[in-house]
C-alpha cells in the first residue's frame, strides 16, 4: 500500500493504492468494472457513488475519454480488487459549473475519487459500446 500520494506521468491527477489487487493491469481500451465515489475536496461533500441506491457498478472503456480525464488515468494499471484514491484538479476533472446542481454536489474545482476495480475485460474480447457509458456533456462521468 501506497501512503503518500504519486503523479501520474504527464498529468496533474495524482493517486495513491489504499489497498492493492492482484492479476492482470488495466490497460487501454479495456472494459473495466467499478466501484466509485467522488467527493468535492473544498467541502469534503459526497456528490456520487456507485453504492448509493438505484446505482450499480460503472462499467466503461479505459484511457480512451469515455470518462473524465483524471479517472481515465488514474484507473489505467489498477489490478482487480485495487481500490486506489485520485486527487484530480479541476482541469482534469469537472470544470464546468452546471445550473442543476451547487458546488456542493457537483465539484467545480479539485475533486477526490475512490476507485474499486471489479473486473475486466481486454479490449479484444468486447468491442461495442460500453452499457455504462453516458453521453457527452452529461454529468457524473463525462469525457472532456
Amino acid at each position: 500500500m501506497s501512503a503518500s500520494f504519486a503523479p501520474i506521468p504527464g498529468f496533474a491527477t495524482t493517486m495513491r493504492v489504499v489497498r492493492p489487487g492482484s492479476g492482470p493491469t488495466v490497460t487501454k481500451g479495456d472494459t473495466v468494472v467499478v466501484h466509485a465515489r467522488g467527493v468535492v475536496r473544498e467541502t469534503n461533500a459526497k456528490f456520487w457513488s456507485t453504492k448509493d441506491p438505484g446505482q450499480k457498478p460503472f462499467e466503461y472503456r479505459a484511457g480512451v475519454g469515455a470518462v473524465i480525464t483524471g479517472w481515465d488515468q488514474g484507473c489505467l494499471g489498477a489490478k482487480v480488487g485495487e481500490i486506489r484514491e485520485l486527487i484530480i484538479p479541476a482541469e482534469e476533472g469537472y470544470v464546468r459549473p452546471t445550473r442543476a446542481r451547487s458546488s456542493r454536489t457537483r465539484p467545480t474545482g479539485d475533486a477526490t475519487l475512490h476507485l474499486q476495480r471489479l473486473t475486466s475485460h481486454p479490449s479484444h474480447v468486447r468491442d461495442r459500446r460500453v452499457k455504462g457509458d453516458f453521453p457527452r456533456g452529461e454529468f457524473p462521468p463525462t469525457a472532456r
